[in-house]
């Protein structure tokens, strides 16, 4: 659990990053937004929209790398936690391997899955985190990249502690000697699966399979490949983003429909309300809630003053329910047109995998509302993430799901 600096108070008794604040953070967003960049313990949080829209488009200023960085799931991972030009070029050449057209080509075997998936899951009260919206994302990017499905129950694991490692980070959790065994447990399961993927690249080179890892190791732009260590940190990169938060999105979007019959019945009458659905489930909860910047110089945003080398969190979550960006921003509506919400970033760090995502969330929502006649809240109590400081999701979401 977060504790420690992460929970310097913002005012009113719930510390910044706390549990408390991590379970549900929309009313401290609420509370601190107006305040402009905001100062709490040794970050700086950026609430409003049009102050992270500002953050983002000036990545000169606001870094992204974090290679310096004592936790290893920030300094060994390309792309997210780096800056151009090798940010440009090391997202160049995951394009050529991540592209449209291998995403689209999943569409059938995800459909399938996911029916498979449900019959199994059954019906009456369930629990759709492990019994579906765990399983189903880390089959995906688990076929997408080639690894064998007896690796993905420990992949999985392993991608639980890495999303805790790099939340460890902005969160201050770090710091906290109360939390040292859950830190060096998280580092080992990290070192595992890193170390994981550098073997994984070993065999592709050895004997080559149409799959994502093999067209990383294959991957060329300017007659430059990937090296070993690249390929090993983009792989943990896919995993973890291909599955963490894509559960938090198909978990966060069936427990809003349980609380809103009226949309589960819209969608039975149109279903080309599907898409609308997803992008309002990614604005009103977004599966990440920031991301975190280093300022390379002093900046002046939103009429404040960020000296040089401090840590920001741009706070996507707190972007996204800003009542300047978007009309009753606290209202869960998606008949309104709110694609230009930040769930995925913006910009050249905007997330590469958002493409699959929307694709899994449109096909698993298809599904349940082919199968079930109806769902409702569960009759045991929901659990909401609470100790990966970066994320919106459930750890447990009982529902109700009847037949038809």
């Amino acid at each position: 659990m977060v504790s420690g600096p992460a929970a310097q108070s913002g005012g009113d008794g719930v510390g910044v990053l706390s549990p408390e604040w991590v379970v549900d953070p929309f009313p401290q967003y609420a509370r601190l937004r107006n305040r402009g960049p905001v100062l709490a313990g040794d970050r700086w949080l950026v609430l409003r929209h049009k102050d992270v829209m500002r953050a983002v488009a000036a990545p000169a200023t606001f870094s992204s790398d974090h290679s310096n960085s004592n936790n290893p799931a920030l300094s060994q991972t390309p792309i997210i936690f780096e800056d151009p030009p090798w940010h440009t070029k090391h997202r160049r050449l995951v394009n050529t391997a991540f592209t449209p057209g291998r995403v689209a080509a999943l569409e059938d075997w995800v459909v399938a899955t996911a029916v498979r998936m449900l019959g199994e899951l059954g019906s009456g009260e369930v629990e759709m985190i492990a019994g579906f919206c765990d399983r189903l994302p880390m089959a995906v990017i688990g076929r997408m990249m080639g690894v064998e499905e007896a690796d993905l129950a420990q992949l999985k694991e392993w991608s639980d502690q890495r999303t805790y490692l790099i939340g460890a980070s902005g969160s201050g959790a770090e710091t906290d000697p109360a939390l040292a065994d859950s830190l060096s447990h998280a580092r080992a399961a990290n070192s595992a699966l890193v170390e994981y993927f550098v073997m994984e690249a070993d065999r592709r080179r050895a004997d080559p399979r149409p799959d994502l890892i093999n067209a990383l190791v294959q991957a060329e732009v300017d007659g430059e490949h990937l090296t070993e260590e690249q390929v090993s940190g983009i792989c943990a990169l896919l995993l973890v983003a291909g599955n963490v938060t894509t559960t938090n999105l198909l978990g966060n979007l069936f427990n809003l429909l349980a609380h809103r019959p009226d949309w589960v019945d819209r969608l039975r009458a149109d279903r080309s309300l599907v898409e609308a659905v997803v992008e309002e489930v990614l604005r009103f909860e977004s599966p990440v809630q920031w991301m975190a910047r280093i300022t390379t110089r002093q900046v002046t945003l939103g009429g404040t003053t960020i000296p040089a080398g401090a840590q920001v969190l741009l706070c996507y979550g707190a972007a996204n329910r800003d009542p300047e960006a978007f009309a009753d921003p606290d209202d869960f509506e998606p008949s309104r047109a709110r694609r230009a919400h930040l769930a995925f970033g913006h910009g050249a760090h905007f997330c590469i995998g958002a493409p699959l995502a929307r694709l899994e969330a449109r096909i698993s929502l298809n599904a349940v509302l082919d199968r079930y006649t109806s769902i409702k809240p569960g009759i045991t109590p929901s659990v909401r993430i609470a100790a990966a400081a970066t994320h919106c999701g459930f750890q447990r979401l009982p529902l109700l799901l009847h037949r038809r």
